[in-house]
């Protein structure tokens, strides 16, 4: 059988060998959490940027909509508009 002294000499080894992994496992998850950061700012930074203005289709588009007009012109085309439960107003291009 093994001494005392034996055990308690292995017991010690093997906590200092946990506290060891224990500060690495910090380390690692430190350096994670700070790449994570990163990338959620450049994200953010990437949202900032300026909304592109609607072409003048669609804004005549949006226009009929909201007026729920039959049809309107664009461009010498004739778009119809046909009810929608969802969307209001569909519009097709007619010929």
């Amino acid at each position: 059988m093994s001494s005392l002294k034996d055990l308690e000499k292995r017991v010690k080894e093997l906590e200092s060998k946990v506290n060891k992994l224990e500060e690495n496992h910090s380390n690692i998850t430190d350096k994670n959490l700070s790449k994570k950061s990163k990338k959620k700012s450049s994200l953010n930074e990437k949202k900032s940027k300026k909304k592109k203005k609607p072409n003048k289709f669609l804004i005549l588009m949006g226009e009929a909509r909201k007026k729920k007009k039959e049809s309107f012109e664009y461009n010498g085309n004739v778009y119809k508009g046909v009810p929608h439960d969802k969307f209001g107003m569909v519009y097709k291009k007619t010929n």
